[in-house]
């Protein structure tokens, strides 16, 4: 399996994109993974997201991916991927998905793998920017008792 570069929240502030690059070369990863979200504003997470891929864009292109870990609400979400596409348009190209970028979805007081995916779904729509799923996954096999015949059956409901 290909190995991800790794960028927590409180790295991308103060290690440098052109050294991680260079060691990156040396580790053959095929994509960086960014923290994003819960320490400062959308717009600065999307400025630190395309202070990173300007290095990556050499002749030895690495994928782009951000994890909010569920820190937005989809206002904040669309303000990121606004803020990212204004500071460089071509960000699309290399940003494979942003995981999990919206907050864990309640409706009457109880959260749904589909409640989630539909959030999901309308931010794919409004911002195009693809997503992919994490802790829904594990709050799915909480809800089902872990029990991979109720997990199948939900998610082929969506």
């Amino acid at each position: 399996l290909p190995v991800n570069g790794l960028i927590t929240r409180g790295e991308y502030a103060t290690s440098s994109p052109a050294h991680f690059s260079a060691a990156a070369k040396e580790i053959s990863f095929t994509s960086l993974k960014i923290k994003v979200a819960g320490h400062c504003s959308p717009k600065d997470d999307a400025l630190s997201l395309v202070r990173w891929s300007e290095p990556l864009n050499g002749p030895r292109k690495l994928s782009l991916r951000a994890d909010a870990n569920r820190a937005w609400d989809l206002p904040s979400a669309l303000e990121f991927v606004e803020e990212a596409k204004n500071a460089n348009s071509s960000i699309l190209s290399i940003l494979e998905f942003v995981e999990e970028p919206l907050k864990k979805q309640v409706v009457d007081k109880k959260w749904s793998i589909i409640d989630q995916v539909i959030a999901l779904d309308n931010f794919w729509n409004i911002g195009e920017i693809h997503y992919a799923l994490d802790e829904s996954l594990a709050d799915l096999a909480k809800d089902c008792d872990y029990n991979f015949g109720n997990i199948a059956a939900d998610l082929r409901r969506l």
